[in-house]
């Protein structure tokens, strides 16, 4: 899907952000299948970029959407409750277990919500071992 009107140059993503989002894909052992198509574990495809997933909060949903399935698959239930908080313009984000004990942080400060989703979901799925 190409859109006619791209919007005006936007900062430049970094080369750190990317490899954090390939770091996410290898941890999810998603596999690049198309352009811009990956394919997870049970066969979910998920559509995007990898600077799509640094730079919109929908296209991190959709990872977080399969997590919280595959936690369900697995499990019966899921412990992914997202907690996103801002002070322009930063962004910080959390994952706590039912409970509300922290179980996952974006650890840093960041200046999008998406990359603050974005880290709290690589050290989420770090901490729980969701994708062996």
């Amino acid at each position: 899907m190409h859109h006619a009107t791209q919007q005006p140059i936007r900062k430049a993503i970094s080369k750190h952000s990317i490899a954090r989002v390939e770091y996410l894909f290898g941890l999810l052992n998603a596999k690049s299948v198309e352009p811009n198509q990956w394919r997870m574990p049970g066969g979910t495809i998920v559509h995007g970029e990898l600077k799509d997933f640094v730079r919109s909060v929908d296209h991190v949903k959709q990872l977080e959407d399969w997590v919280v399935s595959e936690e369900v698959r697995l499990r019966g239930y899921s412990e992914y409750f997202l907690e996103i908080s801002s002070s322009p313009p930063l962004w910080d984000a959390v994952v706590r277990d039912v409970e509300g004990r922290l179980v996952a942080s974006s650890d840093s400060q960041t200046k999008s919500e998406a990359l603050a989703r974005l880290e709290a979901l690589i050290a989420y799925v770090a901490a729980t071992n969701l994708v062996r």
